[in-house]
């Protein structure tokens, strides 16, 4: 934490260490002055910027207030002022609507919502484009794997057994309903840490604790190393992701970096050592009884379909015994009248009569229904077969194959024991109080206050709630710092890059905020408007600043050569699962069925084989069931989908805020090579060849307004001619050969392929 030595005395360290580095303890100090020394919190640590309470920052006054849209430009046109820059006038209204449209649904806008937004000439228009994406159901899609990013999710434990998780996706399904339900983020965190303390009977707050468990898990071995370790991946990924805090760095030591204790780290650890993975029904208590009433019903009607064949073959059997007892000559009349009363128990010669002549009773009924005549025969095959039917629906009436969750809770009230491992060795361990961080709270003995007591109804023992409740509390707790960090990825998504760079790092080797009022007015917004996260979206959605066009010049790129003002939009490309899902949009084949157990796409066998686990189907067909969306792809920790990597898909063993966005030959062969952007391409070429008609003028313009949402220039137009008159030629053998209709689909297929394969396709101005 101290500043950088002095050059003189660096290089004599060095010359020192050439000469050997001998020292003694007399050179150094004492054995006292060396031993380690707790780290102490101190209001300098408490003081530092992300960890301090909100400011209360007011909007700068501005010269020019018609480019300020809202408060968040006024914070930036103050600091474009000071550094002498000016903004970029707004984007065009097809970018404009483009861009938006990725950022909020991570789709693109079909050309009815072009033309709808063109021909809308309210000052209003843009407004309502955000409400409408804003209220789609596809917009917790988008964000909802923004958050499965931080979470680590995964679909399998990981590590050399790799096994599946076959019910994981539950936690997946929650986020986007939660984020489509627009929860407040506040108690979106609280269930996701312990929403089977807040809400036991509400299935969304149970499956959202699926956050505790998303992480990997080694599972070919136990023992207390391994239960640390997944204690580890707990605590660490609720630092990255909730907090922005590498709280993982002080498993083994005090981090050396930010005021975080290993008591800290420890403390938090023994919030979650109690809790415990299991299953759940995914009915709600409506669905659970709508279920057990229908069972019952087909229950009652299978019973009595088997009641009416019974009664219809003893009605056959009785026309038997009847004819029996009339044809016995041993029997009076009296006899066989009472005989043919079948039951007459309180006769005392009637159980005479019937014990002497039981033989008359006795009928095989496969006997008796072989000799049925055909109308009788008929009557019975109706009756067993409705009776057969109800029995064999009444047995298949399960809950639904989709209908299991996994979700944390704990496995008793009891409150666990915190534990501290010296070195973070499991092997030295010593008890322990429970403890949140230090720094975010008055003073140490500050925990107390978020640790009630246990309620006597109460099935587990309320500590995550706990630290919970500490998490999201802006006055004592950590909430300040989460409401700092959960506006600054929001602006991360929108912009590209966050206020600070490092979103999942707001400590001391993080970066510094950009624009720190700025940071501060949002999270303070954030807070006093009850944690709603699309209210904020609306708000940096509507800012002047998030709509500026792309355009800068020579000027501003020598003041500001990394856009740190925001004085015009940066480009960006989109993420692998948006490649995908807009290629599937533009060719018409996007499945956009929503939630449910994951699929898992045609991926080529090569890739399977040389896996070390190879547990992928490899006699998987591409088609509409795998044509969803890619956030419901199988997350399989060993087997990602290479089309996706090739795009920088992250390993989901860790939280990860920022993805890579690398520029590598692998993805532009992709593009040329793999079968599924062939398959695509194709039924692309069949959409712009209905849609379009025969001329070539009239697919090029098409396709443009359905990949692109915008008009074909004239040159744009004239260069597509001319590659599918070409193609089209070198399909049919040369330029004086006919040209079949074969070939034409053909060149407009390699011509779509060629569409999607640009740089406007995958990245966003």
């Amino acid at each position: 934490k101290k500043p950088k030595l002095p050059a003189g005395q660096i290089e004599e360290i060095g010359r020192w260490i050439d000469l050997g580095a001998v020292y003694t303890l007399e050179d150094v100090g004492t054995e006292a002055d060396l031993a380690r020394k707790p780290m102490e919190i101190t209001e300098k640590d408490r003081a530092f910027w992300s960890f301090g309470p909100l400011k209360n920052s007011q909007p700068p006054k501005v010269k020019d207030k018609e480019w300020s849209g809202n408060p968040i430009d006024q914070f930036l046109f103050s600091a474009m002022e000071r550094a002498g820059l000016k903004p970029t006038t707004q984007a065009n209204r097809e970018t404009l609507l483009r861009r938006v449209s990725f950022g909020l649904v991570g789709l693109p806008p079909t050309p009815e919502d072009v033309q709808s937004f063109l021909a809308d000439k309210n000052p209003d228009a843009y407004s309502k484009q955000i409400d409408r994406l804003l209220d789609s159901e596809h917009f917790g899609e988008r964000w909802g794997r923004h958050w499965l990013d931080l979470a680590r999710f995964g679909e399998s434990h990981g590590y050399e057994a790799d096994n599946d998780r076959g019910n994981a996706y539950s936690y997946r399904d929650s986020v986007i309903k939660a984020i489509n339900r627009d929860i407040p983020y506040d108690q979106f965190i609280k269930w996701q840490l312990a929403g089977d303390e807040y809400a036991p009977d509400d299935l969304l707050a149970i499956t959202l604790t699926g956050f505790i468990s998303a992480g990997p898990l080694i599972t070919n071995e136990g023992g207390d190393r391994v239960k640390w370790d997944k204690l580890d991946d707990i605590v660490s990924a609720t630092g990255e992701a909730m907090l922005g805090l590498t709280i993982g760095c002080a498993r083994c030591h005090d981090h050396k970096y930010d005021p975080i204790t290993a008591k800290d780290y420890y403390g938090l650890a023994g919030i979650f050592a109690n809790h415990k993975i299991h299953d759940v029904s995914l009915l709600t208590s409506e669905e659970k009884k709508a279920f057990e009433t229908k069972r019952e019903e087909l229950r009652k009607k299978a019973d009595d379909a088997k009641k009416r064949h019974e009664e219809w073959f003893q009605q056959q059997e009785r026309s038997i015994v009847n004819e029996n007892i009339e044809k016995n000559i041993m029997l009076s009349d009296k006899q066989k009248k009472l005989l043919g009363s079948l039951d007459n128990t309180k006769e005392p010669e009637w159980k005479e009569l019937r014990k002497k002549y039981d033989l008359l009773f006795r009928v095989n009924r496969k006997e008796l229904a072989k000799g049925f005549p055909e109308d009788l025969r008929e009557e019975e095959q109706v009756l067993r077969k409705e009776m057969d039917r109800l029995n064999k629906e009444h047995r298949e009436f399960k809950l639904p194959a989709d209908g299991k969750g996994m979700v944390v809770t704990d496995h008793n009230r009891n409150r666990p024991q915190a534990y501290f491992l010296d070195r973070g060795d499991w092997r030295t361990k010593s008890k322990m109080d429970y403890q949140f961080l230090e720094v975010l709270m008055p003073d140490v003995d500050s925990t107390g206050k978020w640790l009630v007591e246990v309620p006597k109804e109460a099935k587990t023992s309320h500590s995550r709630r706990a630290l919970a409740e500490w998490m999201t509390d802006t006055k004592d707790g950590a909430g300040r710092l989460l409401a700092r960090v959960i506006v600054n990825r929001l602006w991360q998504h929108h912009f590209g890059e966050g206020i600070v760079k490092t979103t999942s790092n707001l400590g001391a080797q993080g970066a510094e905020p950009k624009h720190p009022e700025l940071l501060d007015w949002l999270a303070s917004d954030l807070v006093q408007n009850g944690w709603s996260l699309k209210r904020m979206h609306k708000q940096i959605l509507m800012s002047a600043a998030y709509r500026q066009a792309t355009t800068s010049d020579r000027d501003k790129l020598q003041k500001d050569p990394t856009n740190r003002y925001i004085s015009y939009r940066s480009p960006g490309r989109l993420e692998a699962e948006v490649i995908r899902d807009s290629i599937l949009a533009v060719s018409g084949m996007l499945n956009r069925q929503m939630f449910g157990k994951s699929i898992k796409p045609w991926i080529h066998t090569d890739a399977i084989t040389t896996g070390s686990t190879r547990k992928w189907p490899t006699n998987v067909k591409d088609g509409p069931d795998t044509w969803r969306r890619s956030i419901y792809i199988y997350t399989k920790r060993s087997m990602l989908m290479p089309m996706m990597e090739a795009f920088d898909l992250p390993d989901s063993t860790r939280s990860c805020a920022v993805r890579n966005t690398t520029t590598v030959a692998p993805a532009a062969l992709l593009m040329l090579n793999n079968e599924f952007i062939r398959d695509q391409s194709r039924h692309l070429a069949t959409r712009i060849s209905r849609e379009a008609g025969n001329s070539l003028d009239a697919q090029v313009k098409k396709l443009y307004r359905v990949a692109f949402s915008r008009m074909a220039t004239s040159d744009e137009v004239g260069l597509g001619i001319e590659f599918m008159d070409k193609q089209a030629q070198a399909y049919a053998g040369g330029p004086d050969k006919p040209i079949a209709e074969g070939h034409q689909m053909d060149a407009l297929t390699n011509y779509c392929q060629a569409i999607i394969a640009l740089n406007e396709f995958i990245y966003i101005n």
